[in-house]
């Protein structure tokens, strides 16, 4: 390689400035710059899901969702008549509905809970058996 002269100028093979080390120089191909994956990120070097995240987010949905039965509670206060079992009252229209959601609720989340202590049991017994063999 030959030295630059101030007096002189670059000869044409050579370029005057100092060739980039980042692959962005004209005669050479670009270097594929690829993210560097980590134990917390994902192939496209993003930082992955967390269970903190996910209750972050949920706790975030729940705050929007109490929010949101609030404001359909106080918009529909006015009393209705109620007749469950034997039982007559009158109650406002938006905690009947509320109350009417929340038991709707717990009996889908009935036959999934008894699902998983079934797993739980399964899982167990399994794990006895095999360290009994």
């Amino acid at each position: 390689m030959s030295e630059t002269r101030p007096d002189r100028p670059a000869p044409e093979n050579e370029p005057s400035a100092p060739i980039p080390t980042d692959g962005t120089h004209p005669k050479r191909a670009p270097e594929s710059v690829e993210p560097r994956v980590g134990r917390g990120l994902t192939k496209k070097g993003r930082v992955r899901a967390t269970r903190a995240s996910w209750a972050w987010i949920s706790i975030i949905l729940a705050a929007i969702l109490v929010i949101a039965m609030l404001i359909f509670i106080g918009q529909n206060s006015q009393k209705v008549a109620l007749n469950f079992l034997g039982f007559d009252g009158r109650f406002p229209l938006g905690l009947t509905l509320l109350f009417a959601t929340v038991v709707g609720m717990l009996l889908v989340a009935l036959p999934g809970t008894v699902r998983i202590v079934e797993l739980h049991r399964a899982l167990r017994k399994n794990e006895r058996d095999t360290k009994n063999r």
